[in-house]
């Protein structure tokens, strides 16, 4: 259920919110080593929260049952609406920054047969950013905003290929 308000009719995202851009860099070294580095920047995740709101609480504030209710008791009613409580792409986590670079060098065997060796390092900055959070709001034991995912760790990968 989306509340009626201004808020919710009218979304308009900010500029960053859909804004992400990222470059790509080979450059060749002494000893014949070719190193690369890849940066992204893109926007964070957009922060929502919905609420699981019962009959109770909307009959005291919409004067009647929910159309999902018997008619006869309200008492008896356990029926539910979910409303969302923050206008969809309007509020963003902190923006996924990550640089990776690669160092790699060829060594030739025997006639067309060589082996390319790869040194490579994710995350350089060992960035944290949030990738997935709960969205549920409650009012009790309240989970909300509290991280599912973040990004992975620095990660460092040795690895080869054999060409023949």
């Amino acid at each position: 259920m989306t509340p009626r308000t201004p808020a919710f009719c009218h979304i308009s995202s900010p500029w960053s919110g859909g804004t992400g851009f990222g470059f790509n860099v080979v450059y060749p070294l002494l000893w014949n080593i070719q190193t690369s580095a890849v940066y992204q920047n893109k926007p964070g995740y957009p922060i929502t929260a919905s609420y699981v709101a019962t009959n109770a609480e909307i009959r005291s504030s919409l004067g009647r049952n929910l159309a999902a209710c018997p008619s006869q008791t309200a008492a008896t009613c356990t029926q539910t609406v979910t409303v969302a409580m923050i206008p969809p792409n309007t509020i963003y986590d902190d923006r996924i920054k990550q640089l990776d670079l690669r160092f790699s060098r060829t060594f030739p065997i025997a006639g067309r047969t060589k082996v390319q060796g790869n040194f490579d390092l994710y995350n350089i900055f060992n960035g944290n950013t949030i990738l997935n959070e709960q969205t549920r709001y409650a009012t009790t034991n309240n989970q909300w905003m509290n991280a599912i995912q973040i990004m992975g760790g620095r990660l460092l990968k040795v690895s080869a290929q054999l060409s023949f």
